[in-house]
């Protein structure tokens, strides 16, 4: 299970993230995080967290904003979920 953190570290990056780049990515009403074209990513927070820890985006304190490029930040969390198992 992730840490309440990584949520919030996740949280920041979708929401706060450089006003010149979309993050590429969007949420249902459910909590499932999907890529603009609907490729699911994670079907729940606690694997979107495990995503972001993985990809060393936050250290469950905060966020490390120079490990995120928000121009391939979908398809790094998509690879990522299909390397950690969450995806096919």
């Amino acid at each position: 299970m992730a840490t309440a953190g990584f949520i919030q570290a996740i949280t920041r990056i979708l929401k706060n993230g450089p006003l010149t780049a979309s993050p590429g990515v969007y949420w249902t009403e459910d909590q499932v995080l999907h890529a603009a074209d609907g490729t699911v990513i994670a079907h729940n927070l606690d694997e979107l967290a495990q995503i972001v820890q993985a990809l060393g985006l936050s250290d469950g304190a905060r966020v490390e904003w120079s490990a995120v490029n928000h121009a391939e930040l979908a398809s790094r969390m998509l690879a990522k979920s299909r390397e950690l198992g969450f995806i096919g």
